[in-house]
């Protein structure tokens, strides 16, 4: 019974490169050099994969005997790039290179990989169906014009489905949690907000006259019960409002995140909750993935405050994995881990490529305005070092480790906000 597997690569796999790179038919469908290669080179390029940590190379064995290799090379904006060769060409059009791209498929996913994506010559038919048994399509073709071997390629990618994106579901605020953040921001709230709730709801000022928390509790339970009663059929147009011009750009905002912060949506997560509340200070619950979301905003506000809730829950994903020895309380105010994610939030949004889909400049606390490092504003000094990032190449988890270096460095300061 023929057996087809997947094995790490062996030192003395090095032979088996050398042969097949020297191959002319390999060569043709391949790099289409034609000149021989030098076993120097190839012995560079093995020793270089063999020690490479980040991506993942398998020889392809039938039977235990070695007949090709397959890799899953770390590309740019969280995309990996799979390469097959079935060296030994007796093996051909029997099917196993389909099956070994599924099977190294399935230990993407187990992984977390779902960005999968190839290129192959655009004239070698045999290979494109087999990649389409694999659930690959085709994408756009790729031109190398100082490639003189290889000038254009047909990019596939692993189709739509296989990659997954929570949903944005638009919902009306339990009342119990409505009144404990209004009652938060009122009464607890040390940098001030609770001039931006009196503003949107002057009656609520007489409930400073009141002495007991459960006759303020009380006063703000009956308001908010008269208010959603008096305003219930606008609140709920608004929200319907915000869920239509959320669904425009809703796919295209997820995709451009998780490129960003470079990476994927947890599967486990399938659901992330806009509440439509009365409150204008837009609290987020980072544990169940929801987030409040004023009535009253303007469809352009609206969809910036989703977007940065949003950043915050894939953020966090990711700094799991940067920090993992990082307690969960520190997520949350008064915490520097909080402020860094406050700053970090908006300078996102204001990437180019989220720019794209925004169409207005992300705002800053204007607590975070006022604190100075190296003689600007704060949102001013980690917005350039991100510019500077993104100039070198640098990827998100460089500019998070040195942010988070500075913002640390900086701690009193950041501390001190609302304090004076």
């Amino acid at each position: 019974m023929e057996k087809l597997s997947l094995r790490k690569l062996k030192i003395t796999d090095q032979k088996y490169f050398a042969k097949w790179w020297n191959d002319r038919d390999l060569r043709k469908l391949t790099s289409g050099r034609l000149g021989l290669i030098s076993d120097k080179k190839v012995g560079k390029y093995f020793s270089a994969i063999f020690r490479n940590k980040k991506d993942y190379h398998f020889m392809i064995t039938l039977n235990q005997k070695t007949i090709g290799h397959i890799s899953l090379n770390m590309r740019k904006d969280n995309w990996h790039e799979t390469q097959i060769i079935i060296g030994e060409k007796k093996y051909w059009g029997k099917g196993y290179g389909t099956e070994a791209i599924k099977q190294l498929i399935e230990k993407a996913k187990s992984k977390g990989i779902s960005k999968i994506y190839l290129e192959v010559r655009p004239n070698n038919l045999r290979a494109i169906r087999a990649y389409e048994k694999c659930g690959f399509q085709k994408a756009e073709f790729k031109r190398y014009p100082k490639n003189k071997y290889l000038s254009l390629t047909l990019r596939m990618e692993l189709k739509d489905e296989r990659i997954f994106y929570p949903k944005v579901k638009f919902t009306k605020i339990p009342l119990k949690t409505d009144i404990g953040w209004i009652y938060g921001f009122l009464f607890k709230n040390e940098w001030g907000w609770s001039k931006f709730i009196i503003r949107k709801h002057p009656h609520l000022k007489e409930i400073y006259r009141l002495k007991t928390e459960k006759e303020r509790f009380d006063f703000l339970k009956k308001y908010i019960n008269i208010f959603y009663f008096s305003n219930g059929k606008k609140i709920f147009l608004k929200e319907k409002k915000f869920e239509e011009s959320w669904r425009k750009i809703e796919k295209d905002f997820l995709m451009t995140l998780e490129k960003i912060i470079g990476k994927n949506w947890p599967q486990k997560r399938r659901i992330i909750t806009a509440m439509i509340s009365i409150n204008p200070i837009c609290p987020r619950f980072l544990d169940t993935w929801r987030f409040s979301l004023f009535y009253g905003s303007k469809i352009n506000w609206a969809m910036e405050v989703i977007m940065h809730e949003i950043c915050h829950f894939l953020y966090f994903e990711k700094w799991k994995e940067l920090f993992p020895e990082s307690k969960r309380r520190t997520w949350d105010r008064p915490y520097i881990e909080w402020h860094l994610i406050e700053i970090v939030a908006p300078i996102i949004l204001n990437d180019e490529r989220i720019q794209k889909i925004l169409k207005q400049k992300a705002t800053f606390y204007r607590e975070h305005q006022g604190v100075k490092i190296g003689g600007v504003s704060a949102p001013k000094y980690f917005s350039k070092l991100y510019e500077n990032c993104l100039k070198k190449n640098k990827n998100f988890d460089d500019f998070i480790k040195e942010a988070y270096r500075i913002i640390k460095r900086n701690k009193k300061v950041f501390l001190s906000i609302g304090k004076d």
